[in-house]
Formats: structure tokens, sequence, C-alpha cells
């Protein structure tokens, strides 16, 4: 077995040019539809020779989770067969395969002091929720690192990274630990989450008048006095800034605003007439990442405060919406008859029979 050149090339890496070719012959979409299992449709030595090409590629690069989720997904298709057939799966030696939920297949930290040639230093957290690409045209883009077939152009950026991982569900099938360490990212940088650490206590620290706040004649130095008010002011002026983000941000999820209204130029001119100090965030900013982080962290803080109830009531009802694409939520009612929505599961082109709903059903459950 040899990887395809061109493939070589366009990704740059051989674990990829080799995630490229398995795409090819089990389907793109062939570990996201359906119940998410590579299909083996034949058997024989194309089959057999999965064996030596990845244990190879193991050896060579033992750290890279990409290669592990391909060797699990491989081993559940045959054990799949193996258990449609009703034959026991074969075994080696006392020892069992790790299953893709355990910690042997969390991504290692990136290592420290390795800096992005363009843009902001990409966190660890990034690191392992993505992994980078080359599209034909020659640009950079990245991926999901659950093979969820999501992609976007561009280099890493945190706020896009986290909206998609902390909505992926193929994520947090992959990597339940990665999935939650994402959702609390983008919760703690959300517009709420901000303003309740505000609402804590002052933003400023006072000004300490040491010695060294005197000269030696005994006149008053005013620098501390400078910088501080300065600070204070640039403080005052990004809270003021999220608290009508926050707002506004209400007022499309609640008031049905339309985002597109927000570039308009009449919008611009009447906040800069109420208040010179706002400066007006565009549309895409509340699209791509005020609404998505307020949702995790919203979420969270439901979560919170229904594990302080008891006698919960679970309903699951599903419906569609103008695009005849059909979803069904899940909401938690308390005693007091307050209601809570705790998820969605889109449901287009698949049997909603009773383990479709149950399994759902069982994942809405556990989080608690």
């Amino acid at each position: 077995f040899t990887l395809d050149p061109d493939l070589l090339e366009k990704t740059g890496s051989e674990v990829s040019a080799l995630s490229e070719h398995l795409k090819r012959v089990f389907g793109w979409d062939a570990r996201t539809r359906g119940d998410g299992i590579v299909p083996f449709m034949e058997r024989g030595i194309a089959v057999r020779a999965l064996h030596p090409v990845l244990a190879d590629f193991l050896t060579r690069y033992p750290e890279d989770n990409v290669l592990k989720k391909w060797i699990v997904d491989v081993l559940k298709g045959a054990e799949k067969v193996y258990s449609g057939l009703d034959v026991p799966v074969p075994t080696v030696g006392p020892q069992k395969r790790p299953r893709s939920e355990s910690a042997y297949l969390i991504l290692p930290a990136a290592k420290a002091g390795k800096v992005n040639a363009r843009g902001r230093k990409p966190t660890s957290l990034l690191n392992k929720l993505v992994k980078k690409i080359i599209y034909d045209d020659g640009k950079a883009g990245w991926e999901c690192i659950a093979d969820c077939n999501h992609r976007q152009m561009g280099n890493l950026q945190g706020d896009r990274i986290l909206k998609h991982a902390s909505t992926c569900t193929v994520l947090q099938e992959y990597n339940a630990l990665l999935y939650d360490e994402a959702c609390k990212q983008a919760g703690s940088q959300s517009l709420g989450s901000q303003l309740d650490l505000n609402s804590e206590g002052s933003m400023t620290a006072p000004v300490r008048m040491g010695s060294s706040t005197h000269k030696e004649s005994g006149t008053l130095r005013m620098e501390p006095f400078i910088e501080a008010g300065k600070k204070s002011k640039a403080e005052r002026t990004q809270q003021f800034q999220a608290q009508v983000d926050h707002i506004i941000m209400r007022l499309i999820c609640v008031r049905g605003l339309v985002p597109n209204v927000l570039d308009a130029p009449e919008w611009k001119e009447l906040m800069n007439k109420l208040n010179p100090t706002y400066k007006p965030s565009n549309a895409n900013y509340f699209r791509e990442v005020a609404i998505p982080q307020e949702a995790v962290h919203v979420r969270d803080q439901q979560i919170v405060l229904l594990k302080k109830e008891e006698n919960l009531t679970l309903t699951f009802d599903g419906t569609s919406i103008r695009k005849q694409e059909s979803f069904y939520s899940a909401h938690a009612t308390t005693p007091s008859r307050n209601s809570f929505f705790l998820d969605g599961h889109e449901g287009s082109g698949e049997h909603h029979n009773t383990d479709w709903i149950k399994t759902r059903l069982l994942k809405v459950i556990c989080i608690f």
C-alpha cells in the first residue's frame, strides 16, 4: 500500500492522507449517518490488508488521535459483522482493545512554546478540537477532530471552533470529556457569564498610596490616579458594551429582532444618537459568537437549577420547520410547572422508532 502523492501533497500529513483514502473506501459520511459504524460490505484480501496498514501507521504515529479513531471505528465495524452473524468476536491474548470513549483516545496537550505563524497562538483546547487541512486551491482550513464532516476555511478561530464543538453530537460520542471542556469554555466567554462576574464586585482595584506616591519634595504624584482613572473608564466602557449587546441579543432570541437590521446604517445612527459610547456590534458577531456562547451558558445555568429540584417531568415531542425538516425537543418541567428546554434532536431522514427515541432520551437523562 502506498499513499496517493496528490493527497499527501494536499493534506501535508501521511495520517491525513490515509484518512482521505479510507473515506473514499467507506464513504465520506459513513461514520456520521445511521448508527455511525463503518460498514463492511465484502471480505477478502482487501479487508485483511487494513490490519498491516493501520498497524504500521500506529507504530509510526502512536499519539495521533485521527489514526486511533479510524482503528476503533474499523474494529467496531468488524464487531458488527460478527454480531450480525451470531459469531463470537475472536480475541488475541488477554488484553482488550481500548474503547473509543476511554482516556486512551484523549488528545495530548499541545507542546509549549509552539507559536502560530499567523494570528493569535492557538490554545491547547483548540488544537484538541480540530485538525488543520489544505484545500485543493492551496488555502488552509480546519475540520472537526471527530470527523463529522464539518470544515471551514481560514486559520483557527476560537469563537467558530467552540461554536461547532459545543453543539457537535459526533464529538460528544467521540470524546465526552473534550466535548464538556469545549462547552465549559464557550459558556465562560458568553455575555451573560461576563455580566455575572462583573456584578459580583467592583471591577477596579483601589489605588494603593504608598511611600512611592509622594516625591521627595513632598508633592503628590498624580500618575497613579490618572492611570487608575483611565483603567476604570475603559472597564466601565467594556461593561456597558457587554450590557447593551446582551440586551440586543435577547431582543433577537426572545422578540424576533432580525439580525440583519444591526448592519443597517439607520440602526448604527440610532445607537450613536442614543449613546456614542456604544460601538454597534455587527450581525455576524451575534450569529457566530454571542448567541451560541449564551446558549451554552444558559443551558449550564438551567442544569444547576434543575439539579436542585425533585420529581422532574421529562417531555419529548417532535415537529417540523418550514423546510420540511423534522426535529425533536426535550423539556424538563418542575413541580411548580416551570418548563426548561434541555435539548433538540434533528431527525430528518431517520426512522423515529423506539430505539431512536430511547437513545436520545437517555442522553438527556444522563445530564443529571
